[in-house]
């Protein structure tokens, strides 16, 4: 009798046993697929007469695209994220019948955070009148920011290329266009500069420019070239500020950084495609370069940095055989510190 209860029961359990296997191994899997965590979709609203277009929130910055309309004047006078007020708002004035871009900066939210934000404005109604005010309420998750919003101290200019390159740092380092640049055209992350490969076709920053150490500083961004350097038959700069110069060469398409002699940074990108690039300038005359968040096998400065350099960003050179890129730059960073390996990495997962 106990013999056969004792059948009974193992057959119940090599019955049942394997089902309850499976169906925890269906969970497991419908877990890591993200079904039990599905993302939150963002959500804008605001009163009249202003319209909210779209919004995106990311660890380190809002974006919002607000609209207003039959208004004198209109402004966001503050942005609060999770209860915490914004600390730098660009754009708060708004401009009547156009839609603006407001960005809130140096956030330092967590990646799939959930948000919680409110927008407070004051406008003037058309004809003039009494100062009233709109509130507008945003939710949604944070997802990956660009490295141009981070509230860095070491900052030294920051552009991101959404409506040109406007220093989004405080320090007043935005630049001027000349020879038609198009700063419209789509970009790796909202838009992006295009550059037509010409010498009178270039961004420089105006009136004053930022000024470079001698060493320990770095910089990043994302480019994009239409055309390489030997298919055009001429070395094109990326970047060309008058401390140093970064160029593609005619010869092998390799990436160059110059100074007081040429250094290869042992890369060739492809045209046609984002690339990101990252390097630092270390104390000891070292520069150390990332290209699509792989560390590249640049050669050593001959003679290094004499002094620090007054940089103008140009991207213009005296003409030839040396003339700008014929592409796209996005997401430029330059500071006044060395990155880390982990940074210049992280940048290139934009």
């Amino acid at each position: 009798m106990h013999q056969k209860r004792g059948q009974v029961a193992m057959e119940f359990l090599m019955t049942y046993g394997w089902a309850i296997i499976i169906i925890l191994l269906a969970v497991a899997a419908l877990w890591l697929l993200g079904v039990f965590s599905p993302s939150v979709t963002t959500t804008c609203q605001i009163e009249a007469p202003f319209t909210c277009q779209d919004a995106v929130i990311s660890d380190n910055s809002i974006i919002i695209n607000l609209g207003t309309a039959q208004t004198q004047s209109a402004t966001v006078t503050s942005i609060t994220v999770n209860g915490q007020a914004c600390p730098t708002i660009i754009n708060s004035a708004l401009t009547p019948n156009t839609v603006t871009t407001v960005k809130c900066l140096g956030l330092t939210l967590k990646e799939k955070e959930k948000t919680a934000i409110q927008i407070t404005t004051s406008y003037k109604k058309k004809g003039g009148g009494l100062t009233h005010s709109a509130e507008g309420t945003i939710s949604g998750q944070a997802s990956r920011g660009s490295y141009v919003y981070d509230n860095d101290p070491d900052l030294l200019l920051a552009y991101d290329f959404d409506g040109g390159p406007i220093d989004l740092t405080g320090n007043g380092y935005s630049a001027t266009l000349t020879g038609g640049v198009d700063c419209t055209v789509q970009g790796k992350r909202g838009n992006a500069c295009s550059f037509n490969g010409t010498d009178l076709n270039y961004y420089q920053i105006s009136p004053v420019s930022p000024e470079l150490p001698a060493s320990n500083f770095a910089f990043s961004f994302w480019f994009y070239l239409d055309n390489d350097a030997v298919s055009r038959g001429v070395w094109q700069y990326l970047l060309h500020p008058s401390g140093f110069r970064l160029y593609q060469h005619d010869g092998d398409n390799q990436l160059y950084f110059y100074n007081t002699g040429a250094q290869l940074i042992g890369w060739a990108p492809s045209s046609g495609e984002w690339h990101h690039l990252a390097c630092s300038v270390i104390a000891d005359d070292n520069v150390i370069c990332y290209g699509d968040g792989q560390k590249k096998a640049i050669n050593q400065p001959t003679g290094g940095f004499t002094s620090s350099s007054q940089i103008t960003l140009t991207t213009t050179s005296s003409g030839g055989n040396d003339l700008p890129m014929d592409g796209k730059l996005d997401e430029l960073a330059i500071y006044t510190r060395v990155l880390t390996d982990e940074e210049m990495i992280e940048h290139s997962k934009l």
